[in-house]
């Protein structure tokens, strides 16, 4: 038998209570590509889902529970009993996934239950997000897992992000670190020629060894 969190046990109840679910829908906005956004403060600190905040009356008074926006939806929608809960999470278990690609969504036929594992692949695959320097839409696997820049809402792909550095490179030009050496620097301060050497040997055979 699952035992239902908290946060659980505050869906429960406020999918039956008029005036919680009256509020939840004043706080929906139709977009013009179908999602039913939900304008609410943030869930997490990466700006992803939105909050909604539930008071249910308790034995011992009010308890207030914040959830997830979507799931209060999801339950809303097509019941309780087949919303994915239980506080022991494996890899088997269920969560709502959210086929736009539209975290803030709350609009059910954009949502659907699959497995952690089954999640976790669709977001790899389908997932897209906007280079903020090129500006086209491209899937998660096109970007690095940190953005260059230290504003997290600033994205570089794979390819504005080598352009970028090849562009520094180029601008800010490093030298040999050997003396008299002109040569500009390509790795551990040391110019093509001299990390050459300084990598490998030659052998008695006249063939470049790695040192050891």
């Amino acid at each position: 038998m699952k035992i239902l969190s908290k946060k659980d046990q505050a869906i429960k109840w406020g999918i039956t209570h008029k005036p919680t679910v009256e509020r939840f829908r004043k706080k929906q906005v139709k977009l013009a590509n179908g999602c039913i956004e939900f304008r609410s403060f943030a869930w997490d600190s990466r700006d992803r889902y939105r909050g909604f905040n539930i008071q249910p009356k308790g034995d011992e008074g009010t308890i207030t529970a914040l959830v997830k926006a979507h799931r209060f939806a999801f339950a809303l929608h097509y019941g309780f009993n087949k919303l994915p809960v239980g506080t022991n999470l494996g890899p088997k278990s269920g969560v709502i996934n959210h086929v736009c690609n539209n975290t803030r969504c709350v609009n059910p036929e954009h949502l659907n239950v699959l497995t952690l594992t089954e999640n976790a692949l669709y977001n790899n695959t389908t997932t897209r997000k906007n280079c903020s320097h090129c500006g086209q839409s491209k899937p998660f696997a096109d970007f690095y897992k940190r953005s260059i820049k230290e504003d997290r809402h600033d994205y570089y792909c794979k390819k504005c992000r080598n352009a970028y550095t090849m562009r520094n490179k180029a601008a800010n030009p490093k030298s040999c670190s050997i003396s008299n050496c002109p040569s500009p620097h390509y790795a551990r301060k040391m110019c093509r020629n001299h990390y050459s050497q300084y990598m490998y040997a030659i052998g008695a055979d006249g063939r470049k060894v790695g040192r050891k």
